[in-house]
Formats: structure tokens, C-alpha cells, sequence
């Protein structure tokens, strides 16, 4: 019983710190019917109003017993979205508020002058605005329709291959050209693709949003949801349009030597004779021996792999 008395007689028990809180409620009250907590007086509404006809700008705040109604006028302008599009634009029209022609353009002549730069290639031939356009709606289908493989897209198959891939560009065109130089929604390694890609899908998603917020008279609203996936599927329609590429024909085969070195026509790849040798400097090449179906980046490993084969020193006839 005595250990009870003593944990209720505790200084420290509830009862001292409730005790503690009405103190502190009292001393809040006493201020309040003085003035505020930071002794700011509190004065009637006739006296605030004498004094703010008298007191400088810079006098001191004084609070007032009621709340005064603000007079602020209706705000009467048109909200949404600001942009001098009809309502039933096209998804392509909003698309290029944010993504316009002239950037089309600047791909365009920078994916020129890349592969420029990387050497003459047979198989490439300048692209245009109009094959860039249709390269980036076909990219937004593939981000809907996905495959495990990109090759698919160009399949034989039935069940996977992309009749209207097919129709706007052969596979050769899009995997071994544009793909290499340019590519859109799909990942890659490289920053400057990945920013871009970002970029793109970035302006699409503005203007679905912008599309979505637009008034659209009563008469043109549709039951259905309209969707972003709606506006994709538009929208890469659009772009595509009516381009088609047909394969680019491939240029008449000079007559070669047997282990000629000479470029290969495909992608760049890591020197046979380089790797095998250890050196610390990856070298990359397109050149090699076709026969072989090796990359060898200069003549001298081109000549050397050969004799380390025992076929001997490879002269053009």
C-alpha cells in the first residue's frame, strides 16, 4: 500500500504535470485579456480605425477584434491551356507546339552529318524529315506494341512479324541505318540517346496533356475516355503518314581478291588480331576479311592474322 501512496505522491506523476499544464493554460488567458503572447495590444474596431488614419506606414501591427471581409473582384478569364489551336487539331498539330519542324530538321542534318563522320557506308543514304517523322511514330508503336526482340517487328512469322512495319521500312533500312544512327524509346546506353529519347517522350506526354485539357464543344465529346494510349496510336499514325522507304538496292560488288581487306558493311566491331594480342586499346573497326568473317583493323593485322592461319602475306589482284 505504501509503494502505491508513493508512486501516486511521485513529483513526477501525472497529477503534477496536469497541474502544471492549467497553470500554463491560466497564464495564456491572463495575456490574452492583456494583450498577445508577444504583447501586441488588442484594441476595438473604432480604435484600430482612428489609429490607422493617424499611425505612419511603418507603425507597429495591432489586431483587431473581428475579421474584415476582402473585397476581391471575380476572376473572369478563360482557364486551361493557351495555345491557338482549334480544339479538334490533330494530335500531330499539339505534338509540335512542343516538338516543331525545326527540330525535326536539326535531327535530320545532324544524323546526316554523324554518319558522315563514321565513314562511307554502301547501304546508307541520307535521311530526310519526312523518314525521321515516320522513324519516331514508328518508335512510339513499338513502345506499345512490345516485342522480346526487335527483329521480330520484321518477322516472317504471321503471328509476330508487323505487316505495316514492313510496308514503311524494310528491316535493313531501320536496324543497320537509322536504329545505329538514332533512336527513339527504346534503352540505350549512351547519355546523349537517352536524354533525347526522354526529350521526345517528354513533349508527347505535354501535348496529350494539353489536347486532354483543351475545351472541346459538347457536340464533339465522346462517351469514351479519351486516353493517352489514344493519342499514341494517333499521333504515330500521323507521323508515319503516307512515307514508305523500299530497300535501298545494294551497290554493284567490285571485283575483290580472295581474303581482300576491305569494309565489311555491318557494324563495327573489335579487331580479331588486336584481341588476341592483348592490347590494352580496344579497337573497333568495320574493315576486315570477308571470307575469314573476321574484323581486322589495318592492313598489317589483316596480313598477319592470315599468316598466323597459314594462308600467308593477302596481296589485291
Amino acid at each position: 500500500m505504501s509503494e502505491q501512496n508513493s508512486l501516486y505522491s511521485d513529483e513526477g506523476s501525472d497529477d503534477n504535470e496536469l497541474s502544471s499544464g492549467d497553470e500554463w493554460l491560466e497564464n495564456y488567458n491572463a495575456e490574452v485579456d492583456h494583450g498577445s503572447p508577444d504583447n501586441t495590444p488588442v484594441v476595438s474596431d473604432e480604435e484600430a480605425n482612428d489609429e490607422d488614419d493617424a499611425a505612419p506606414e511603418n507603425a507597429e501591427l495591432v489586431w483587431r477584434e473581428t475579421y474584415e471581409e476582402l473585397d476581391i473582384d471575380p476572376f473572369i478569364q478563360i482557364t486551361g491551356p493557351s495555345h491557338n489551336l482549334n480544339p479538334n487539331a490533330s494530335e500531330l498539330e499539339y505534338f509540335k507546339l512542343f516538338f516543331d519542324d525545326n527540330m525535326l530538321e536539326k535531327i535530320v542534318s545532324q544524323t546526316n552529318q554523324y554518319a558522315a563522320q563514321n565513314g562511307p557506308d554502301p547501304l546508307w543514304s541520307d535521311t530526310t524529315r519526312d523518314e525521321i517523322s515516320a522513324f519516331i511514330g514508328m518508335q512510339i508503336l513499338m513502345g506499345i506494341n512490345q516485342l522480346p526482340d526487335y527483329s521480330f517487328y520484321w518477322s516472317n512469322n504471321k503471328y509476330l512479324g508487323n505487316q505495316g512495319f514492313k510496308e514503311v521500312m524494310s528491316r535493313v533500312d531501320i536496324s543497320d541505318q537509322l536504329r545505329a544512327k538514332y533512336s527513339i524509346g527504346r534503352p540505350s546506353k549512351k547519355w546523349w540517346k537517352y536524354l533525347m529519347n526522354f526529350i521526345i517522350d517528354l513533349c508527347i506526354v505535354n501535348s496529350f496533356i494539353v489536347k486532354a485539357e483543351t475545351e472541346v464543344p459538347q457536340v464533339a465529346r465522346t462517351k469514351k475516355r479519351y486516353r493517352q494510349l489514344d493519342f499514341r496510336i494517333n499521333l504515330s499514325t500521323q507521323l508515319i503518314g503516307n512515307f514508305a522507304r523500299l530497300r535501298t538496292p545494294a551497290p554493284p560488288m567490285r571485283p575483290r581478291a580472295t581474303h581482300a581487306h576491305l569494309k565489311l558493311g555491318r557494324k563495327r566491331s573489335t579487331c580479331k588480331l588486336c584481341t588476341k594480342t592483348g592490347e590494352k586499346k580496344r579497337k573497333t573497326t568495320q574493315m576486315g576479311c570477308e571470307k575469314c568473317d573476321k574484323h581486322l583493323c589495318s592492313a598489317e593485322c589483316h596480313n598477319t592474322f592470315h599468316v598466323n592461319i597459314g594462308i600467308g602475306v593477302v596481296t589485291e589482284e
